[in-house]
């Protein structure tokens, strides 16, 4: 019988870890420090590729119910308009952004998590850890009792934020800087003249207006002036956000002098709920991976959070390792395959520091000539829609791409078609239920003018493909002509309009295999696999 796989911290990233690996029906335990789940909004923004799993999960209903659907960015400096970012032309079923407190967030996490017949352990924090050959022996103490327990893992899995306490007992350095910036926040209701599903930033004075669920309620960012001369060591600050025995915290009259400043005194800031401040780290570990070690999200990297980009990045860190860890666990794959974890997604979280902390930069400049040239630029460049289309999105995270990848292989040349390390978002072609095991899938295409037995030998290079394959592959075949479905044993998907193999360049027969986490790992055309 396997050891349980143990994951620290109950966060978004550990909750997916959990339910990823549930979908498996892999053991595994979820410790969490604190004895209840946040109270606090944190983390708001969910982008569209993150709804796009959700959507496999069978979940993401939960979310678009309870969210705030944002569709646009607006961007002003000195009362000037500078430029807007629509999310309509995103090439997915959710083209916006939405807007979802974290606490509301990790409930239906949780939800998922206790479909499968699991939850968090709280009030439980790992002590110790060493690794075996057998795997994990961690100590875990209680918090209210104060029992210690011995524990035998297969894998131990860090997702416990910043401040890992896996990482740090892993003596692992966390590479980086922290920002001079201090930022502050303040969920709060603005009576204003602007429509609700829309987020505006105010560049001159460093404020962003994203809406939240409910009437009028917005979470504002922004820096006071008072807060940027002694900002306080990093040491003295919890999990990002300063103390207020530190730096007082902001006070409505300031956020109200802010905002008048900025949009107009007739935009009135009433009823806070959450005010702090918060001061920004940029840091990247140089290894997901430790031995039987790993580490997810917030705890392997840390950034601005201009952009809504952390959560989400920490969610498909959880989606790349489960998938892998599964088979190996299984003994499906060689152990090789864990290596792609650091390789795929610590090359996504580079890109994505460099690209926040220059954006969080490019939003604080005080230098008057600076200002103006940026401002300038911005303007110049939203003026092609190539470049709005192109940063909706980055920001969507529908642009990630695997394309270095030592798994991912392209044979033949597609003239169109998502490309070899990218995501797919048809449901139609990968469609889960909520609790069934995500398996790869293999798509094959008919082709234009599919005779008997040129359909009746895909058949059978599926056949060859799934029946030699180590892990487990579901089938798929796209028809152009759908009247002989009833004839053939494999399950079909008629395409009469052409629309999916226009879609996937499918000019002739052509074949694509999906990983579980609906990533293109290879594709050809004519149809062939590789030994």
């Amino acid at each position: 019988m396997h050891k349980p796989i143990l994951i620290v911290g109950a966060g978004p990233t550990g909750l997916m870890m959990a339910a990823a690996l549930a979908r498996y029906e892999i053991p595994c335990r979820l410790i969490d420090l604190a004895p209840h789940p946040s109270t606090e909004s944190k983390a708001l923004a969910i982008q569209a590729r993150t709804l796009e799993i959700f959507q496999d999960f069978g979940i993401v209903d939960s979310f678009l119910h309870k969210g705030q659907p944002v569709r646009a960015v607006n961007a002003f400096s000195q009362k000037v308009y500078l430029s807007r970012v629509e999310f309509k032309d995103l090439d997915s079923p959710y083209p916006f952004i939405l807007s979802l407190e974290q606490k509301q967030t990790e409930e239906i996490l949780s939800d998922c998590l206790r479909s499968f017949g699991l939850s968090v352990e709280r009030g439980k924090e790992l002590v110790s850890f060493r690794e075996t050959e057998q795997g994990i022996e961690a100590h875990i103490r209680s918090c209210v009792t104060g029992q210690e327990e011995h524990v035998e893992a297969s894998w131990l899995i860090g997702c416990d934020g910043a401040h890992s306490l896996v990482r740090k007992l892993l003596q692992m350095p966390f590479e980086g800087r922290a920002l001079k910036a201090v930022f502050s926040l303040a969920d709060v209701r603005l009576l204003w003249q602007y429509p609700h599903n829309e987020a505006y930033l105010y560049l001159q004075d460093t404020l962003a207006v994203i809406p939240m669920p409910g009437v009028e309620r917005y979470r504002l960012i922004f820096c006071l002036p008072r807060c940027q001369t002694s900002p306080p060591a990093e040491s003295k600050m919890r999990h990002g956000i300063v103390p207020s025995e530190e730096m007082l915290i902001p006070t409505l009259t300031e956020i109200q002098m802010l905002v008048s400043r900025c949009i107009g005194s007739d935009t009135c800031v009433i009823d806070p709920v959450w005010m702090s401040h918060f001061r920004i780290n940029s840091r990247l570990i140089g290894s997901y991976r430790k031995g039987n070690v790993f580490l997810v999200g917030d705890a392997a990297h840390v950034h601005s959070p201009i952009g809504g980009q952390g959560m989400n990045t920490g969610l498909q860190d959880a989606l790349n390792l489960a998938w892998k860890l599964a088979l190996v666990h299984r003994k499906q794959a060689s152990p090789i395959l864990l290596d792609t974890y650091t390789a795929e997604r610590r090359r996504v979280a580079r890109r994505l520091l460099l690209a926040t902390e220059t954006a969080s930069r490019l939003m604080t400049l005080r230098n008057r000539f600076a200002i103006l040239l940026r401002d300038w630029i911005i303007a110049r460049l939203a003026r092609f829609k190539g470049f709005r289309k192109a940063l909706a999105r980055a920001v969507s995270q529908t642009a990630s791409r695997y394309s270095q990848s030592v798994i991912v292989i392209e044979s033949s040349s597609f003239s169109s078609g998502p490309r070899t390390g990218t995501r797919i978002c048809d449901s139609l072609l990968t469609n889960t239920a909520r609790n069934r095991e995500p398996l790869h899938r293999l798509i094959l295409f008919s082709g234009p003018y599919p005779s008997d037995e040129s359909v009746q030998e895909l058949i059978q290079l599926a056949h060859r493909i799934v029946s030699t394959a180590a892990y487990p592959i579901e089938s798929l075949l796209v028809l152009l002509t759908p009247e002989i479905f009833s004839s053939l044993p494999i399950r079909c998907l008629s395409d009469a309009s052409g629309y999916f193999h226009n879609r996937y360049g499918a000019k002739q027969s052509a074949l694509y295999l999906i990983r579980p986490d609906l990533i293109v790992t290879f594709r050809s055309m004519p149809p062939s696999f590789p030994q």
